[in-house]
């Protein structure tokens, strides 16, 4: 008697409730996390960014790891000519304007990457006192690119930065005073499939990638387009490798590290083992887990 009761009515009930919670996740994570990101600093504070307000407060880190009293809050300015507002700004959806993306320390510095304005602003940062100054520069990005975050190499002043509205991979140098700068020679590398991203065009207008035409066709393929975003980036254990990740195209880019310049060359781009891929962090230098969204699905890639 409990069998088929187990079977015809517990059971569809179960089917129907993970049904829902399947459809009804991806639309309640946006509204029930905070739109801000915390970054732990080695200095002993805490970064905070939020996105639409542009604002971005450090606190203090407490012994045992709490979260103590906000000691900085920066507005962000906007340019009087931003260097290229991204498309997903300019059709109004977020509007143009200083929407902060990540916090991160380095040395004397404070980085805070901005999608609205389209760059990587460089604060100057007393770890001491748990306090930035005004913006010392700013590091501008090809128009309508959108950097969403960057990583530091270990050992050499160099950083790579991550365009989320165009899917490039972009090397800056890093000063003596800690200000970003585009490296020399070094173009925004894509991280959608292809020679160095030239199978792809990108349409900031409608924000896509459009595969190229005249290569698809002489290999018998149909011209297509792909929705994609990038997310995250990180820089491996040994520095062998950047990896970036691709929303839509569900896929993580891997690029290999030159040991001398910090250049970087892509190697290849592999499924993400879900759909969204919004983070990624290394166990080791040959496995990384990865944060797919949709259905919050962590899943083991082994790809370097």
């Amino acid at each position: 008697m409990l069998l088929p009761v187990l079977v015809f009515v517990l059971l569809p009930v179960l089917l129907l409730v993970l049904t829902l919670v399947m459809l009804l996740v991806p639309l309640l994570v946006p509204l029930l996390v905070p739109l801000l990101v915390l970054t732990l600093s080695v200095q002993g504070n805490i970064g905070e960014k939020g996105f639409k307000d542009g604002l971005s407060r450090i606190y203090a880190l407490e012994e045992g790891g709490a979260v103590g009293a906000m000691t900085c809050e920066l507005q962000l300015p906007t340019p009087a000519q931003p260097t290229g507002c991204p498309a997903r700004q300019a059709d109004g959806v977020d509007g143009c304007g200083a929407h902060s993306h990540m916090a991160a320390f380095r040395k004397d510095s404070l980085y805070i990457c901005d999608l609205g304005n389209n760059c990587v602003w460089c604060y100057a940062y007393d770890s001491a006192a748990g306090t930035a100054s005004g913006a010392l520069s700013s590091c501008a990005l090809p128009p309508g690119a959108g950097p969403r975050h960057l990583a530091f190499h270990p050992t050499l002043p160099v950083a790579y930065v991550v365009a989320e509205m165009a899917s490039t991979v972009t090397t800056v140098a890093i000063a003596d005073d800690g200000a970003l700068s585009v490296a020399a020679g070094a173009a925004p590398l894509c991280t959608l499939p292809g020679e160095d991203g030239r199978d792809y065009e990108y349409r900031p207008a409608d924000g896509t990638f459009l595969k190229d035409f005249a290569k698809t066709a002489a290999e018998g393929e149909d011209q297509w387009s792909v929705n994609s975003a990038c997310a995250a980036i990180r820089v491996s254990p040994s520095a062998k490798h950047v990896l970036a990740s691709n929303r839509g195209h569900d896929s993580l880019a891997v690029f290999a590290v030159d040991a001398a310049t910090g250049a970087l060359s892509k190697s290849g781009v592999y499924p993400s083992g879900g759909k969204t891929p919004r983070d990624f962090i290394f166990v080791n230098d040959a496995l990384v887990l990865v944060a797919n969204q949709v259905l919050l699905r962590i899943h083991a890639v082994n790809s370097l």
